[in-house]
């Protein structure tokens, strides 16, 4: 790397190193143990270049982190599937929307009225298919 090149890449790291921050999701195990999981959010738009941003990913999935309070912690890129609000970052029972002020819950299925159209419903996700 040239001079300029070399700066640039050391402020894109910097602003991707400042743009993180760790959130704390309370599991539980069996039996009701906790079990806490810790996201690691961060701004990806500040590397440009997916081989530097799969290397970083690398790097800092290799690392090993320790708690006096938990043990050597686990890590692994994962998804949850979150059943209220769909997010993938979290389970449903620990969901933000449980904490929302007004938060009524879930709607009841049979509160909703049955649709009669026959028209087929497309949410944007695949493309339409055949109409009989």
């Amino acid at each position: 790397m040239k001079g300029k090149e070399r700066d640039n890449a050391y402020h894109s790291i910097q602003l991707f190193k400042e743009s993180m921050s760790v959130k704390i999701l309370e599991t539980k195990r069996q039996g009701g143990y906790r079990k806490p999981e810790f996201n690691v959010y961060t701004n990806g738009n500040f590397i440009n270049n997916t081989s530097a941003w799969l290397s970083i990913r690398s790097h800092l999935l290799e690392r090993s982190y320790y708690s006096s309070k938990f043990g050597q912690g686990l890590n692994v890129i994962t998804l949850h599937h979150c059943g209220l609000c769909h997010g993938v970052d979290h389970l449903r029972g620990v969901c933000p929307f449980l904490k929302l002020d007004g938060w009524m819950g879930l709607v009841e299925t049979d509160l909703i009225p049955e649709r009669t159209d026959r028209t087929p419903h497309n949410s944007g996700c695949f493309p339409p298919g055949p109409q009989y």
